[in-house]
């Protein structure tokens, strides 16, 4: 676990107008020497960060970068009181969060520009570049037995949906149960949602989300995942900020999960049905190590999955889905 490095924030933010700038340059406001400037370069350069350097000219990024920025973030923020860390670099968003209590806050928030460990649902890891996308965790309390929040990866999936429908890049996402977002047939977002009981009848949820924004391309490792993935800036062609989307995203999530507290998934059915990626298709389904193939029946008022096998309907309450080959 990185905490932000101020300076470094503040380099990336000169080296932001796109033109070169020397290592005294950037020093000399912030107090820090050529060399101490240059470790700042090499640290970036570590975390995968294009940057050009010239001998004479100094520095420059090859792409544009704007880091998450807590005060940009938090005047957006239409909830109080909200506790909000961001991190340099973490291994998941989701591990800090389950080591840390605050009853102040009903809901703790956190985000990484980095993430080592990040895991996406059945163990997966979830690529994680620096600077590029966004890694956010939120813990919300929940006065409700772990039963009677079952659903709510579903109702984050349409946070995610709602807040990508703002930005005018297209209206075709869909959500594939349990918790991942399409764009014609490739993931852009994933949703890991963990809840923990409390020892008086309530509990506490973590929801995890990972959305590809800037990213056009994956890490080495993954390479050979390169057709099943997107992103904003792929889609589009153009690079965001992600500490609008960020805000955005944020305020979508707690309201829909407030609105989730009080009324249920029931009131969420009709919206998910507009986004049901699953809807009319031949699917198959992995549950338990076993694998079951049929029609997609839709959702229960619980959220399960509901599959048409031979005449009869199954009942799901987990399992990784993909469509049926034909």
């Amino acid at each position: 676990m990185k905490k932000f490095n101020q300076n470094l924030f503040k380099v990336v933010n000169m080296l932001s107008d796109e033109k070169y700038i020397s290592g005294t340059e950037m020093g000399k406001p912030l107090g820090l020497s050529r060399t101490a400037v240059w470790k700042i370069i090499k640290v970036l350069i570590n975390y995968g960060i294009d940057i050009i350097s010239d001998n004479k000219l100094g520095y420059k990024l090859n792409q544009k970068l704007i880091l998450l920025d807590r005060n940009a973030i938090g005047q957006k923020i239409n909830y109080n009181p909200i506790k909000l860390d961001i991190f340099e670099s973490i291994d998941s968003t989701n591990e800090f969060l389950k080591t840390t209590y605050h009853q102040d806050y009903q809901n703790h928030i956190c985000l990484s520009e980095h993430q080592s460990g990040g895991n996406a649902r059945l163990n997966r890891s979830w690529d994680s570049p620096f600077g590029q996308n966004l890694y956010l965790s939120i813990k919300y309390h929940f006065k409700k037995d772990i039963s009677a929040i079952s659903g709510l990866s579903l109702i984050s999936g349409l946070s995610i949906i709602r807040t990508l429908s703002h930005l005018n890049t297209s209206n075709k996402f869909k959500i594939k149960w349990p918790n991942d977002i399409y764009y014609e047939d490739k993931k852009i977002s994933g949703i890991l949602t963990e809840v923990i009981g409390e020892s008086y009848g309530g509990c506490i949820a973590i929801i995890g989300i990972g959305l590809n924004v800037n990213m056009m391309k994956l890490s080495n490792e993954n390479a050979n995942n390169t057709n099943s993935w997107t992103s904003l800036k792929q889609i589009s062609g153009v690079n965001f900020d992600r500490n609008e989307i960020c805000a955005s995203l944020i305020n979508n999530i707690i309201r829909d999960i407030e609105k989730f507290n009080i009324m249920g998934l029931e009131h969420f059915l009709n919206e998910w049905n507009k986004h049901d990626y699953l809807a009319g298709k031949k699917i198959t389904v992995t549950s338990h190590e076993k694998i079951i193939e049929g029609k997609y029946g839709g959702i229960d008022a619980q959220g399960n999955l509901l599959l048409k096998v031979d005449g009869n309907i199954i009942t799901l309450y987990s399992g990784d889905t993909s469509i049926a080959s034909i």
